[in-house]
Parts: structure tokens; C-alpha cells; sequence
């Protein structure tokens, strides 16, 4: 068993927010860690690893926030590591289930919707009016990070921008030669590095064409802080009915947890955002929110870990269009498949494990488009909704089922392989997290094809035996797809009576 050594310090939390807090040493394991799956969050390399100055920092953050307000009175800050450079939350007394643990008021809400309307965030606009990328208000609040950060202590979020962390090496931006090897090694190199590295360069240097004085003020490696600040320590809340992003002081100390035992809301009424109780929590218990059903793929890439038996994993599908049709039947295919950008690479689907999310079936929907006839293709529904026949579904299936194969097939190493590689407790923390995802990611594959041979059951059987297969509980999970494949049998069995009739 690998422990990680822990430090004690202690903070005084102003009395105001109903605490003082000792920050005991919290005793975390590796054992602890993968069985719980929690994440260490937030490096305190913001100001030194030194306890003194880390007291004085967070200290000074928390008399601020209760100075306007803010309340936590029953959780306690820790921090752990050889060099306290982890943090976290816990339980300072017993909670009850909806108890509020964190009251933050509305005023230290640092949204989208600020930094848009900031002066900054204006010049932006002005001269980018047209600027769309996926993650639009991270770069309005990245933008806006950094001229606050350049405002020194004459900014109103100048004790909590000193928190941040300003060391990511756990993210990919920052990897070097050995992590980019072991993503090219595992067919991760370009989902999770090459297209991320190469999105934040363009939004850089967009930006230095667009806005006078930029680059001068602000270098790349400035730019990489503020935007993977922004990434890792986001929240979403509806504010008045409106869905906002928005960063919160000290709220992005709770580290994530499948199991989460609070999670958090916007309160229209107290105009507060509140961390809440969803379960009873007793002292010494981490604090734990859910930063999503996220397979190691997408926890890896916008928050720098993985965890062990992940309960939502995922694996990737690349669905492709025949080859060789004429220019008509391929436009239709497009058109009908919903992706007008889908060409003869393919379209890439992750692929969640879990049935019962509508993710599962996108594959398939795809697939149906790419496997109907010219016939079935004209009635079709847009976005492979309907399943014109049996035989096409079971096409369809057998394309995602060979997709995951030779995806399977394609990656160098091996189960076992990666299984030793991973007890190595000599292996990097990000190379273990890049190998993690690969290991989940095949497992995933696996249990999908699986999950796809029953599928492919139904729609090969007779009527009768579908009938059997149906009531069978290995089904139930599939209730609203059985209906859809019913409805098949049947059309099916009264087009033969009608044909038997008329001979």
C-alpha cells in the first residue's frame, strides 16, 4: 500500500462562518483513492507549498467571502500530499441530508455573463463578433482571468485568483515527450492532445490579431493558465431560468466522487449558490460532488486524472459511409445521417456503456443510414430515428460491432499488458492516466460488443422467439429499443400472412 504523506496545518476560518477549523492531516491511500474513486483537485502551488503561506492565503480568502456574507459552517478544509500540494473538503460536524454546507453569495459568481460584459470582454466582442468555438465562455472568462490578474490587488478577485493553482502538468497542454509517445502508442494522441493543443493555439493567436496589445500584455503560457483555471473549476447553474458557467471561490475545493455525497444549486430566491448535502455525511467524511457521468477519456482531458473502475466508461466508434456510391446517394446519406461533415473517414462516436443513455444508441442511428438501401434511405428519418427494416438493423449493428473490432485491433498493447503496466508503481501519474483510459476504453469495447450481441439476437430470430428473448430480464434495459424491434416483427408477419393470402 502506497500512502501519501500528509502535513499538519491548521486555519483559522473567521468565527463569523461558525468554525475554527484545525486542518488536520488527512491520511489518503492509494488503495483509499481507486476504491473511492476521488480526485486530488486543486494544487496549492498558487503561493508555495509552505504551510504558513498556504494558512495566509486561504485564510485571507475566507475572511473576505464571510466579510460579504459567505457561510460554510460545517466543513473544514485539508490538505494532504508530501508537500500539502492536494486539497479538500470535509466534515467538520454531522450533516443531514439538504443540509446547505457552502453559502456563497451571488456577488462572487464569477460568470460568462461578467466577463462578457467586463471591459475586456467587450473589446473582445468588438472585434471578434463572430467568434464561435465549442468552448466560447471559457475563452471570454480566460480573457477575463487574465486582465484581472493583471490588475494585481486593485482587483475585486485578487485573494481568490491568488489561489489558483499555477502548475498543470497533469493536463495535456503541458506534457512532454513520454506522455505524448504513450497517447500516440494508444490511439489517444489526437482526441486527447493534438486537437486540444492545437484549438488553444488558434484561440491564442486569434485573439493577438484581434485585440491591441494582447500578446504584449499576455504570453501563451499566461493564456494556458487562465484557460485550464477556467476548464478544471467550472460550474453550471440556472440563474433566473438560465443555464450560466460561472467559477466560485473556494467552491472548487470539493473533489469529485461517482458516489458524491452533496451536490450544488443556484438559489433564485437568497440570490446564493449553495453546496448541499444529498446524504447524511458524518465528520472526517470528504466532501465529494460529481463533476459528471464522465468516462477517464473525458476526466483526463478537462480535469488531468482518471479513476479506477470507473462506472462510466466509454469507448470510441468510428462509423463510415459506403464507399464508391454515386455523388446523389452519398449527399442523401449525409443529409439523412445528420453529420453534414461526415466524410470517408467516418463519424467518431463515444460511446457510453450504459443502454439506458440515448448516447449508446447514436452509433447505431448512424449506422442504420449508412447500412439502408437506396430504397429504405428515402424513408428513413432524419438522423437514423426509424429502422426501415429488420435486415437493415441488423446491418447496422454489425457495422458498429466491426468498428469496435477493428478499433480493438488497432491499439499495440494488450489487456494483460496494460494491467502490468498499471500495477508498475514506478509509472508516472499522467503516463498511469493515459494507460487507464486505454485499459477502461477496451474494456468498454468489449462490453459494448457484447451488449450489441443481443441486439443483433433480436433482430435475427423469428417473431416466436423474439417473443421469448424479449421477457428474458438480460433485456430489460433495452424497453424502449424491444418496442421498436416489435414493431418490426409485426410489420414483418403481416406482410407474409398478406403475401400467403393473395397466393
Amino acid at each position: 500500500m502506497t500512502t501519501l504523506a500528509s502535513t499538519r496545518i491548521s486555519a483559522s476560518i473567521p468565527g463569523s462562518l461558525g468554525v475554527q477549523a484545525d486542518l488536520f492531516s488527512l491520511q489518503l491511500t492509494a488503495d483509499y483513492l481507486g476504491a473511492n474513486s476521488t480526485k486530488l483537485l486543486c494544487p496549492l502551488q498558487a503561493v508555495s507549498s509552505k504551510p504558513a503561506e498556504v494558512e495566509d492565503v486561504f485564510s485571507a480568502v475566507s475572511s473576505w467571502l464571510a466579510d460579504h456574507g459567505a457561510a460554510f459552517p460545517m466543513m473544514e478544509m485539508v490538505t494532504y500530499g508530501d508537500y500539502d500540494e492536494y486539497r479538500g473538503v470535509q466534515a467538520s460536524q454531522n450533516i443531514k441530508e439538504n443540509d446547505v454546507i457552502m453559502s456563497i453569495p451571488e456577488q462572487f459568481m464569477l460568470t460568462e455573463r461578467l466577463a462578457m460584459l467586463s471591459e475586456i470582454g467587450k473589446r473582445v466582442h468588438a472585434a471578434l463578433p463572430d467568434i464561435y468555438t465549442e468552448d466560447e465562455d471559457h475563452l471570454y472568462l480566460a480573457v477575463y482571468l487574465l486582465d484581472e490578474r493583471s490588475k494585481g490587488k486593485d482587483s475585486f478577485w485578487h485573494k481568490y485568483l491568488v489561489t489558483l493553482p499555477t502548475d498543470f502538468t497533469n493536463m495535456a497542454a503541458h506534457w512532454g515527450e513520454k506522455e505524448i509517445e504513450t497517447l500516440k502508442e494508444s490511439n489517444l494522441y489526437h482526441d486527447i492532445y493534438h486537437s486540444d493543443v492545437t484549438e488553444l493555439k488558434e484561440a491564442y493567436h486569434t485573439l493577438c490579431g484581434a485585440v491591441a496589445d494582447f500578446c504584449v500584455k499576455h504570453s501563451y503560457d499566461d493564456y494556458i493558465w487562465a484557460r485550464l483555471n477556467v476548464r478544471t473549476r467550472l460550474f453550471s447553474a440556472h440563474v433566473d431560468g438560465v443555464l450560466r458557467t460561472t467559477m466560485v471561490p473556494f467552491a472548487d475545493m470539493f473533489n469529485h466522487d461517482s458516489e458524491n455525497v452533496a451536490t450544488w444549486r443556484f438559489d433564485d430566491a437568497t440570490r446564493r449558490f449553495e453546496i448541499y448535502a444529498e446524504k447524511p455525511i458524518t465528520p472526517g467524511t470528504p466532501i465529494t460532488i460529481s463533476y459528471g457521468a464522465d468516462s477517464n477519456r473525458k476526466l483526463l482531458t478537462d480535469y488531468g486524472f482518471t479513476t479506477d473502475q470507473n462506472p462510466d466508461g466509454s469507448a470510441e466508434v468510428i462509423v463510415k459511409l459506403p464507399e464508391g456510391e454515386n455523388a446523389d446517394i452519398k449527399a442523401l446519406r449525409v443529409s439523412k445521417g445528420g453529420y453534414p461533415d461526415a466524410s470517408d473517414l467516418g463519424i467518431s462516436f463515444q460511446v457510453p456503456v450504459d443502454s439506458e443513455l440515448d448516447d449508446f444508441y447514436a452509433p447505431i442511428r448512424f449506422a442504420r443510414v449508412a447500412a439502408a438501401t437506396p430504397e429504405e434511405l428515402e424513408e428513413i428519418e432524419q438522423g437514423g430515428d426509424s429502422i426501415p427494416s429488420l435486415q437493415c438493423e441488423k446491418d447496422a449493428i454489425k457495422r458498429v460491432q466491426a468498428a469496435l473490432v477493428s478499433a480493438l485491433h488497432s491499439t499495440p498493447s494488450s489487456k494483460e499488458a496494460d494491467e502490468k503496466l498499471l500495477a508498475d508503481e514506478s509509472l508516472s501519474f499522467n503516463v498511469r492516466n493515459i494507460i487507464r483510459v486505454r485499459h477502461s476504453e477496451r474494456q468498454s469495447s468489449l462490453n459494448l460488443l457484447e451488449q450489441l450481441d443481443l441486439l443483433l439476437t433480436l433482430s435475427e430470430v423469428s417473431q416466436a422467439e423474439f417473443n421469448k428473448l424479449r421477457a428474458h430480464s438480460k433485456y430489460a434495459k433495452f424497453a424502449d429499443y424491444l418496442e421498436s424491434i416489435a414493431e418490426l416483427h409485426r410489420r414483418r408477419l403481416a406482410v407474409s400472412m398478406m403475401t400467403d393470402s393473395a397466393q
